[in-house]
């Protein structure tokens, strides 16, 4: 019941539905019901970079990094497992990037420990990085099943990474060869 429960929290971070009172205020100001990416950056979250990392194991296991800024740009570097390997660029929506941003901001992911107390045997690794009005964090899931709010932020930053529209292959170093 928890992983629907998260699942349905996921869809609805992405949905868009209009607000009763953003509609128009008593006055009889007609704003549109739907935020626009000028809206959203007025909330303070403050969150202006989120990022992921996976290490590698002895078997198959994508090891990549993947850091986003609220501008819309980010960087990957494919280490293992993954089709691009090497330094890469490109574009992710900001709408997304604030949605996500959002979600994390709420969830309570400052709480999280930053270090860890069980170590999974030949597990990769993942850690979120998260940086908060200039104050960075990392929580690792330390190679064994995360909590579910920690499994739920890792998936919506690689769905960033999934959305994500690459510059072309040709800035990556792996390319010059």
């Amino acid at each position: 019941m928890l992983k629907f429960s998260i699942v349905l929290g996921i869809g609805m971070l992405f949905s868009v539905t209009p607000s009763a009172d953003c509609s128009a205020d008593e006055a009889g100001d007609s704003r549109s019901a739907y935020l626009t990416i000028d809206d959203i950056d007025q909330y303070t979250h403050g969150i202006t970079e989120i990022g992921i990392e996976r290490t590698s194991c002895l078997g198959i296991c994508p090891a990549y990094r993947f850091i986003a800024q609220s501008d819309g740009t980010f960087t990957y570097t494919g280490i293992s497992d993954v089709d691009r390997i090497g330094q890469f660029t490109g574009k992710i929506s900001q709408y997304r990037f604030m949605k996500v941003a959002q979600f994390i901001a709420e969830s309570g992911y400052w709480k999280m420990p930053e270090d860890c107390t069980a170590i999974g045997i030949d597990t990769p690794e993942t850690t979120t990085l998260i940086v908060m009005s200039g104050e960075r964090k990392r929580v690792p899931d330390c190679g064994i099943p995360p909590p579910p709010m920690l499994w739920a932020i890792q998936t919506l930053i690689d769905d960033l990474l999934e959305t994500a529209q690459w510059d072309h292959p040709a800035s990556s170093p792996s390319s010059e060869n």
